[in-house]
């Protein structure tokens, strides 16, 4: 049955449909409690991967990876050892980074001898040769936090050697994580007196930075620009985003406009998409004043705000109750030589209603008519939610609106 399945999903599907099935198995093993249950879900992912390989896929990270760490966390390693030679036999190219699921596999059952022993091929200057695998061996001892082993690699480890700025960046979050912040120094200035730029240094401190545990994000910040200031360097427009995104995930949306300034200052400008988190982070907090600062640094930086930016300062006007505000958005739209949408309206029409004040809603749905935007779903829900409405004439006016 199995076969047919596979064989019939190969031909007539693909690759995301056979990791749909692969993701179906893995799901299926987790939540069982009968191991025999576990090991029929096992056995069905193998010979989905078998099926992949026979209908000509190449078996990527997204297919293996997850059933790697499975087969980790259950303790089962004469498996992974099966499913590991499997991945090489059909993807070679893959050798280096199976790296990192083996010493996964012997922190997950405290196996110290093979844990050393990596560590110390890590260790071993043999020029370029398997430097990718010696990066994906450290690579899983910096994500298991394994500090023990790590010091003793940063001693006599060759930060220059690691190619990758995603694995420096899990370097970096592991010294944060594990507090080593003399490490992080001598590393950036390492890196900085070599061949790194410096938007890729800027970007391992913010990685260093925000890991650190138990430190506000006022402090974050004190600790991303110190680091910069100890290296004789600005940060990047890129590592200051990624600031900003990061206060904005922990509603620290006056400190995220801080930055901006400072951005400013420093000659620097912001993406729409980041003045996008930082008016949602606005809404989340509460803080729907803010929006005039936001909309004034917006044309400060001569960015070019579009619908979304526009209905998201819309929705903030509304709620602080700020309808001619809101109104004066939706002209502003016309100097850009944007359309209005409905879901602006809505914003307008939600806020009326909210207030009880029925006229100013049904205004709303004559201003649509004039502007020739036609009322959606969301319309529709706040008229129907309405219907009942005792105001005298309601829905007279709501029929002649429509």
């Amino acid at each position: 049955m199995h076969g047919m399945v596979f064989g019939k999903l190969g031909r007539e599907t693909g690759l995301k449909e056979f990791n749909a099935l692969m993701k179906k198995h893995i799901e299926q093993c987790r939540e069982t409690d009968d191991e025999s249950v576990a090991m029929k879900h096992i056995s069905a992912a193998l010979q989905l991967l078998k099926s992949m390989k026979e209908q000509g896929f190449l078996i990527g990270e997204e297919t293996y990876g997850p059933f790697l760490i499975l087969l980790i966390d259950k303790g089962l390693v004469e498996e992974f050892y099966f499913f590991t030679d499997f991945i090489k036999d059909t993807n070679p190219s893959k050798n280096a980074r199976l790296g990192y699921y083996d010493m996964l596999l012997y922190i997950g059952i405290n196996d110290e001898e093979k844990i050393q022993e990596l560590c110390n091929y890590i260790c071993i200057d043999d020029g370029d040769n398997n430097i990718s695998l010696r990066e994906n061996y450290l690579l899983a001892l910096c994500e298991s936090d394994q500090k023990n082993y790590l010091l003793q690699l940063l001693e006599t480890m060759d930060i220059t050697k690691f190619s990758s700025l995603d694995h420096l960046a899990s370097i970096f979050k592991s010294l944060g994580r594990l507090s080593l912040e003399s490490f992080a120094k001598k590393f950036l200035l390492v890196l900085k007196s070599g061949d790194y730029g410096a938007e890729d240094i800027s970007t391992l401190i913010f990685s260093y930075a925000t890991s650190i545990p138990n430190l506000a994000v006022e402090d974050v910040v004190s600790k991303f620009k110190t680091l910069h200031t100890i290296l004789k360097m600005s940060p990047s427009s890129t590592s200051y985003e990624k600031l900003i995104v990061y206060s904005c995930n922990l509603l620290k949306v006056h400190l995220a406009l801080d930055i901006v300034d400072q951005m400013c200052k420093e000659g620097l400008t912001v993406s729409i998409n980041t003045i996008h988190s930082i008016l949602n982070a606005t809404e989340e907090s509460l803080n729907f004043n803010l929006v005039r600062r936001i909309y004034s640094l917006i044309y400060q930086l001569h960015l070019t705000p579009n619908n979304e930016t526009f209905r998201s300062m819309i929705s903030l006007s509304v709620k602080m109750k700020d309808f001619e505000g809101a109104y004066g958005l939706l002209d502003d739209l016309k100097k850009l030589n944007l359309a209005p949408t409905a879901s602006m309206y809505n914003a307008i029409m939600g806020g009326y209603f909210r207030e009880k004040n029925i006229r100013g809603a049904l205004m709303v749905l004559k201003q649509m008519k004039l502007a020739d935007v036609k009322p959606d779903s969301s319309s529709y829900s706040y008229l129907i939610s309405n219907c009942n409405n005792e105001e005298k004439g309601y829905q007279g006016s709501l029929r002649l609106a429509l």
